[in-house]
């Protein structure tokens, strides 16, 4: 239903955590750009947040009201900034599949950023995956790792 266009209602506090978390597996390489964004699946009423770098993918989840199924894919160091920096407790994404956009909107700021196809970012997520736990955050679900730099490993336990 991606085609049709996707709205999801999150509160902000909690999206600006989960993508803190998430962050944290963000690339800094430019040759590969799907890998600095973020995955957003929408499915019923919990918002699934994936990044990767490959070598380290990190997942956390939300409740959100959703309307529509689908994945996008956004810019990730853009997306949580504006995430950490908006007003209210409320967020709203719409994406504009036609336009290829997403449009984020809480108390008086808007802001709209560009999309790019989810499909090449969920191959990069699906590699080797061993849980992975956070001591100060719950809501990372899973994702996995092979061998990252100890510094990019800090506050996670292995469970493999």
């Amino acid at each position: 239903m991606v085609g049709a266009g996707l709205r999801i209602s999150c509160a902000q506090d909690e999206l600006a955590q989960a993508l803190g978390v998430v962050s944290r597996a963000l690339s800094t390489r430019t040759s590969v750009q799907i890998l600095s964004g973020v995955l957003l699946e929408a499915r019923g009423t919990e918002l699934p947040i994936a990044a990767t770098d490959m070598e380290l993918s990190l997942r956390a989840s939300i409740s959100a009201e959703i309307e529509g199924d689908g994945a996008i894919v956004l810019p990730g160091k853009t997306f949580v900034d504006i995430a950490r920096l908006l007003p209210g407790n409320d967020v709203t994404i719409e994406h504009r599949p036609t336009e290829s956009v997403v449009h984020v909107t809480a108390g008086n700021a808007a802001y709209t950023l560009n999309t790019s196809p989810a499909s090449t970012h969920g191959a990069a997520c699906t590699h080797a995956k061993p849980k992975l736990s956070a001591r100060d955050s719950p809501q990372v679900t899973e994702g996995s790792h092979s061998e990252p730099h100890p510094s990019r490993a800090r506050g996670f336990t292995s469970s493999l």
